[in-house]
């Protein structure tokens, strides 16, 4: 006979049931209410143990990839039929007894299927504290694809008082994820977990799920039913997994009174909406695929002002990589203003956008421009993160390369040197930022005409990368490439061609066969042999890298404008003066539509054309592009960049032959 009265017990909430459970040892499993549980310490018996979750064609509900909710309120005792007549000669049950079992037996039989098809009472009062072992044992977690989006949802929780126990929330959620999905091609691998798993009960333990199970967003949420009120309340959690993808917000929406319906068409869901295309924006950008990331970000929904600064820097960062300049001036200048409005002149992320403005302005050729803007996000980052923090070692890096663009290459060294020294003591030897600091001085020392000196920069960048990142990352094949040229300007042609290829080999396998960097792998190995003589060898690499550039970044790109100028001079060694011409006018057109007039690239491509005017005999035609050419070099880099050197020594050539003409 139980201690325990039903009635009394009937009037208990479910904590304090659970919490006499666990006094009386009586063990729980998932899927126990209310009734349940009452039965079971008027009783004092034990629920089975739940099967195998493998289902089979004769088990409640069916097994698919995800895992499916039931919906439905709790199961119906069953209806007391009528007793029949009596029968002389036959033992009985009394009415009461009878009535009794089958009620305990009923009970019974309904605590067993609850376990299977009902939701999880633990994922409210907390008893399970590690909920991915037992979901992880059978279900496993997400299988990674490359291109994939993989979403995890679990568990809404009702509140404290609510009185509806069952939604659908969980499905409707994850149906509409998966229309827009399809709907917009975005990829997304959605799965909504029940059992065997809980609601979380921070951002922290969502996060650890996601993780585990191979997540790269995290959605459950909370609900609550207002006296009275026809619709539900009900808020959206959602964790970022990885950190570099995190954004500014609560990582909440809120609670707001909405329908099934609503929910369906997205209401409460702008938040998550964004988070998808933000993330969905950096993969893009990540992969260097600027159209796409454009894509992304132009679909986020509107926005808290606080965050517009990040979407409008994520903007101009694509447009700056598509050399349409204009447009992203526009976009940092915008984020740059929303900064400085909600951030302060000198929080770190309006350095952010002081740096890309600044790096924006050195693209398009306006050096002295470009330093105040570099000078004040070194002074801000100094101030606010210190003087050995990474960010602080970015700006050194930068300005350095300011320098070396305009000829002060024994300027840009000791910014350089500071920079590898930060990066050293706050990421260690072994960091992939270290290497780019390394890969910095190389190039400079290169540029000092220093190679014996470079050298060793070059080859521990490369051993940093191949170990940090691996063989195949896209960086290790960067250092692939300058270690090639740097042997190719040694005069060793036979050492650097392994070092090319293998680069070659790299960006084919790690980005594809259309992509930019590709292309850039495809003209450095042209390039060499062309310097080892194969013109005919040369020509296809050229052909196929003009064909990739112009095809991914467009017609009018500084890129395609280099990749003409290269194939320009191909043709130009190869004798075919007439072919070559019209790569080189092509070439300073882009130019000069892309990067103005008084860009060094520009005066490269005048250099160009006014040395085939001079090689086909029409002094006259070549003067002024060497005139033109030699101004622009000297204004951008100074009288004594080497660059500048170049053309000086064309035009004194010129100069010279008109003067033995005229004598």
């Amino acid at each position: 006979m139980s201690k325990y009265i039903k009635k009394e017990l009937e009037n208990m909430t479910v904590e304090s049931l659970v919490e006499l459970c666990r006094q009386e040892k009586i063990e729980l499993h998932s899927g126990l209410r209310k009734r349940a549980l009452v039965a079971l310490l008027v009783n004092q018996s034990k629920i089975p143990e739940p099967a195998n979750e493998e289902k089979t064609k004769n088990s409640v509900g069916s097994f698919k990839e995800d895992v499916e909710s039931v919906e439905g309120g709790e199961a119906m005792v069953g209806l007391k039929k009528k007793p029949g007549p009596k029968k002389p000669g036959k033992w009985r049950l009394g009415k009461k007894a009878m009535i009794a079992t089958i009620v305990s037996a009923v009970v019974a039989i309904i605590a067993l299927v609850a376990s299977f098809i009902m939701p999880e009472f633990r994922q409210f009062v907390g008893l399970d504290e590690k909920p991915i072992e037992h979901f992880a044992k059978d279900k496993g977690p997400f299988e990674r694809s490359k291109d994939g989006y993989h979403i995890l949802i679990l568990p809404f929780a009702p509140l404290e008082n609510c009185t509806t126990r069952e939604t659908n929330m969980e499905e409707t959620v994850k149906r509409r994820l998966l229309e827009k999905s399809e709907k917009e091609g975005l990829g997304l691998k959605v799965k909504f977990i029940k059992g065997g798993m809980h609601c979380p009960t921070s951002f922290e333990e969502g996060r650890r799920i996601g993780e585990e199970l191979k997540a790269d967003l995290v959605i459950w949420g909370e609900y609550i039913e207002p006296s009275g009120a026809k619709d539900v309340e009900s808020k959206l959690r959602y964790a970022l997994v990885k950190d570099q993808y995190r954004i500014e917000g609560t990582g909440d929406t809120g609670f707001h009174q909405t329908s099934m319906r609503e929910l369906r068409e997205g209401k409460l869901q702008n938040d998550i909406d964004y988070v998808i295309h933000w993330t969905l924006g950096l993969r893009a950008y990540e992969k260097r695929e600027w159209k796409k990331a454009l894509e992304q970000f132009g679909s986020l929904p509107e926005t808290q002002k606080e965050n517009q600064g990040y979407v409008e820097n994520a903007i101009g960062l694509c447009f700056h990589h598509l050399a349409e300049y204009g447009k992203a001036k526009f976009h940092f200048e915008e984020g740059l203003a929303n900064r400085r409005e909600t951030l302060g002149e000198d929080h770190p992320d309006t350095a952010v956008s002081l740096n890309n403005l600044g790096s924006l302005l050195q693209a398009m050729g306006d050096l002295p421009g470009a330093r105040p803007y570099h000078e004040q996000a070194l002074g801000i980052r100094r101030k606010a993160l210190g003087e050995d923090h990474p960010d602080t070692a970015t700006s050194l890096n930068n300005l350095g390369s300011l320098l070396q663009d305009m000829g002060d290459l024994p300027g840009a060294r000791p910014y350089y040197e500071q920079a590898l020294e930060i990066n050293r003591k706050a990421l260690g030897e072994d960091h992939p930022d270290t290497a780019v600091s390394l890969n910095n001085l190389g190039s400079l020392l290169y540029a000092m005409g220093d190679l014996a000196g470079a050298r060793p920069y070059f080859e521990q960048a490369l051993a940093i990368n191949r170990k940090a990142l691996g063989e195949d990352h896209p960086s290790t094949a960067g250092s692939l490439n300058n270690l090639g040229s740097l042997l190719q300007a040694t005069g060793d042609l036979a050492g650097a061609r392994p070092y090319l290829e293998q680069a070659l080999a790299i960006m084919r396998k790690a980005l594809g066969e259309d992509h930019p960097d590709t292309a850039g792998s495809l003209n450095n190995l042209g390039m060499q042999l062309q310097a080892m003589g194969d013109l005919a060898g040369a020509r296809p690499y050229l052909e196929q890298a003009l064909a990739i550039t112009r095809k991914a970044l467009g017609k009018d790109h500084p890129n395609t404008a280099a990749s003409l100028n290269n194939l320009g001079s191909l043709l130009y060694a190869m004798g075919d003066l007439a072919g070559a011409r019209p790569y080189f006018e092509q070439g300073l057109a882009i130019r000069r539509k892309a990067l103005g007039e008084d860009h060094p690239d520009t005066a490269a491509s005048i250099n160009s054309l006014g040395s085939l005017l001079y090689a086909m005999g029409d002094l006259a035609g070549a003067r002024p592009y060497l005139e033109q050419g030699l101004a622009i070099k000297r204004k951008a880099l100074g009288e004594d960049h080497p660059n500048t050197a170049i053309v000086r020594h064309n035009l004194n050539e010129l100069l010279q032959k008109i003067g033995e003409l005229d004598k």
